[in-house]
């Protein structure tokens, strides 16, 4: 059995099938009860992102994530935020802007942010705030959350959310923020019910993240709470399911997949550099990418290695309309990558990991991680050869006769 991180999907059992059973069950009694409490709101919502042409409107299933999400932040971040002194917000600020413009001033930057983010974020103290409104929690929130660098995709979301709440009046902003609050609250005690059993063992790392991560820049990443592992099993469920009528109807379809699931390592993996990610070039037979890789000829995808999630940079936003993505990942950055996904055009689904175990973040010496296959045919809706791969098959036999 692989050591057990933070989750795994697996719990005792040899595949994540069961897992995946419960989620999607799940999902849809969370996007019930998420629809029941904000419909109106989530209706009113959508209309404001079309009236005012904000983006190119997309499903109000994927508006009640951000609701939920917004009311998870506020549950797990809102002391936080509030004890944070602006100068500092400014400099982390500062800081993540200067990280995106080069490896020289990412390296630098990361190494500031590590020396100083345990004791210029400050911890989680309390707050009496009897008199503030939810609005001046949620706006200080999302000043927490640029400065801590970890959440670049989630605010642009939520800056939409906070013109549209600015927008209303501050009894109008108030409720809204509290029926968010309170879809949290529902489901911070339902997800442990229903997704608990995977990860068992999230608060015993966080419990010891301040020792393991101190001083580097990841530090805040790898002592996000419980909740916010569940919030990215569902919502990320929520969202494939939202998106997969469209996804199945683009004309090409991509895989990225991580460096942590190749079996050798990165100096004697053969895998060749594109500008689109790195290519398996079946180096070792048994290695996870290579046995996925195996499977794009004959169902018509894509395979690429993204060493990192800052890696993935297709720019040309039309033509990626034109593409369906599987991304990859483990727990945390499903939310991020799918909002990445759409802003750069795509259509994404996802396939987690069924447990963590990378260099960068988990693990000392790094786990070889794997991921579900038949969930990932399934998401491509792949059982059987194509059309276009019988027709080689048939093609090669020929020029042999």
């Amino acid at each position: 059995m692989k050591e057990i991180i933070t989750y795994t999907l697996r719990e005792n059992n040899k595949t994540s099938d069961i897992y995946y059973n419960e989620v999607t069950q799940f999902a849809e009694e969370t996007k019930s009860n998420i629809l029941g409490r904000m419909g109106k709101i989530l209706e009113v919502y959508l209309n404001y992102i079309k009236q005012n042409q904000i983006e190119e409107s997309r499903t109000i299933e994927e508006y009640a994530i951000e609701a939920l999400m917004i009311g998870v932040f506020l549950l797990v971040y809102k002391d936080r935020a509030m004890n944070l002194n602006k100068y500092v917000q400014k400099f982390f600020v500062y800081l993540a802007y200067q990280r995106e413009k080069g490896k020289y001033q990412k390296v630098v930057s990361d190494f500031i942010k590590g020396r100083l983010a345990v004791f210029m974020l400050p911890k989680e103290k309390a707050v009496k705030m009897e008199n503030m409104y939810l609005m001046e929690q949620f706006s200080r929130l999302m000043e927490w959350l640029e400065a801590s660098g970890d959440f670049k995709q989630e605010v642009i979301r939520l800056r939409a959310w906070s013109g549209f709440l600015h927008d209303k009046s501050a009894k109008e902003s108030q409720s809204i923020l509290e029926a968010c609050i309170e879809a949290a609250r529902w489901f911070d005690k339902r997800s442990v019910q229903k997704m608990g059993k995977y990860t068992v063992h999230i608060e015993d790392y966080v419990s010891k993240s301040y020792e393991l991560h101190k001083g580097k820049e990841d530090i805040i990443f790898c002592s996000r709470k419980r909740l916010e592992y569940h919030l990215n099993m569902v919502g990320a469920e929520i969202m494939n399911q939202a998106l997969r009528e469209s996804f199945l109807k683009q004309k090409s379809k991509i895989v990225f997949l991580p460096r942590c699931m190749c079996q050798k390592s990165k100096n004697t993996c053969q895998a060749g550099y594109t500008p689109e990610g790195y290519i398996c070039r079946h180096c070792e037979k048994t290695c996870p990418i290579s046995q996925i890789a195996k499977l794009e000829r004959i169902h018509d995808f894509k395979v690429y290695i993204i060493p990192h999630e800052s890696d993935f940079k297709h720019g040309d936003a039309e033509k990626n309309k034109q593409t369906g993505i599987v991304g990859v990942a483990c727990v945390l950055n499903l939310l991020s990558g799918g909002f990445k996904a759409e802003q750069m055009g795509f259509v994404p689904q996802c396939v987690l990991l069924d447990y963590c175990g990378c260099r960068n973040h988990w693990h000392r010496t790094g786990i070889v991680t794997e991921i579900n296959i038949a969930r990932l045919k399934q998401i491509l809706g792949i059982h059987k050869p194509t059309e276009n791969h019988k027709q080689q098959t048939v093609s090669l036999k020929m020029q042999k006769e």
